[in-house]
Order: structure tokens, then sequence, then C-alpha cells
């Protein structure tokens, strides 16, 4: 072991480089920093001990699908819960840096976080529901009202945080909308209002971002996934819509 090494090792100086990795990711709005915000962060207390590369999860919000015939008088289906297990994969997430200073470490964090970023804002995109354009001869506030319709409509009754890309939008009054914030991950003009509790999204922590000596490099690397998640209806708790010309 070399000096340089022993010296990241040690736990004063660790500590200080995993915080600054974690102040890297804070920058601006990061997804992170969002989702601690609106305690959205979960942390598999199963992971702690056990070294796992997925989460076992119900794909559904509810407990189960449990069907019970609605009449009575007739033979029906079984009336016991029916569950289905899915698996989340749990991929290390680094970046690599150059050397082990603070401005180095949390530029290798604000790149980990533009991954993280970039991973959510595909797969809300890709679960979210569409909401048609809407020209700016019209209030920003109708499109939002849309949004929020279409949620209700498939059964998430919130409350919400909106995530724009809008200059000069100063938000909506809507107390069912608890979060705004302008979230630059995403295209000019584009809305998303996502269902603000963990049955809809969250980010699955399995390990903290930490800063380590990766052969003969430094990495900053973290174990985070956002996960989606449908309701009994297998509906997202997501809207996605375009404000502009």
């Amino acid at each position: 072991m070399n000096d340089e090494q022993a010296m990241i090792e040690a736990p004063s100086v660790s500590q200080e480089l995993d915080e600054a990795v974690m102040h890297g990711m804070h920058y601006d709005l990061s997804m992170l920093k969002l989702c601690e915000q609106a305690d959205l962060l979960f942390y598999p207390s199963m992971l702690a001990k056990v070294a796992k590369t997925q989460l076992e999860h119900e794909p559904m919000s509810d407990p189960g699908e449990c069907l019970i015939h609605p009449v009575g008088l007739s033979e029906g289906p079984p009336d016991k819960a029916k569950f289905a297990l899915h698996a989340l994969p749990l991929p290390v997430t680094y970046a690599d840096s150059n050397a082990c200073y603070t401005n180095a470490v949390e530029h290798a964090g604000r790149r980990l976080s533009d991954q993280l970023n970039e991973a959510s804002r595909k797969l809300l995109l890709e679960r979210a529901i569409c909401v048609k354009r809407y020209t700016s001869d019209r209030n920003a506030c109708d499109l939002v009202a849309a949004m929020v319709f279409s949620l209700v409509k498939a059964y998430w009754y919130g409350p919400y945080a909106l995530l724009h890309n809008l200059v000069g939008f100063g938000g909506v009054r809507d107390e069912r909308v608890k979060h705004t914030y302008r979230w630059e991950a995403l295209s000019r003009g584009s809305m998303l209002l996502v269902q603000c509790t963990t049955d809809a999204f969250r980010l699955v922590a399995a390990m903290k971002p930490k800063f380590i000596r990766w052969k003969e490099q430094y990495r900053a690397v973290c174990v985070i996934v956002p996960q989606v998640r449908a309701n009994y209806y297998k509906k997202h708790g997501a809207a996605y819509g375009e404000y502009g010309t």
C-alpha cells in the first residue's frame, strides 16, 4: 500500500472525500436532492449486511391481487391473494476521477449525479401518461391541470411534485401540487408531474455515494436506482406534457 492509498483510506480523510462526492451530487437540483426533500429515498435494510445485486419487490403498490366473486351464489375464482415478485437490478454507477483533491472529487460526484438524472428522466418519461402539447397562447397552468386530471383518472390522487423546464414559471395554485421544481434534465418547455409517494416513485439507495481507489485510478461510486411502480390498475403515477410554440 503506497502513501496516497493509505491517505484516502484513513477514516477522517475517507469521510471527507465521501462528503465531497455527496456535495457534488447536490448541485443545482439533482434527482437525489429532490428525492431527499420529498422523502422518496428508500434504504433496503436487508442489503446492509448481505451483498445483493437485485431487489425483490411487488410491482404494484397494492400488496397483492385478490379476486373475489361479486355475487357469491356461484363458484368463482379463489379469493386468496396472488403475489408476483419482480427483481429490480442494482447496478453500480461510477465516475472516474484523475485526483483525490476536493474539487476533482466534487466534479466526479456531479457526473455521478448526471447519470442518475438521466436514468430517472428516461424511466419516468417511458412510463408517464402523455398529455397533448399546449401552445404558448394558453396558460401553462392549463397544462398542469390537464396532467393532474390524467393522474386522478388513473387513480393517483396526490400529493404531486411538478418538474418543469420553463423560464419564469411561478408554479400553480393547487393544494395537491406540494412541490414545484425547475429540473434542467428535461427538455425546454417540458413538464413532468409525479405522484410524490414511494409507492409510485422512489430512489432505491443500496449503497450511499463513496469515493474509492480502484486499481490505478479513483472513482466515485454508488448503488442508487430509480424505481417506478404501478397501482392495482397497472397505471403509473407520472404524467408528461409540453408547453410552448
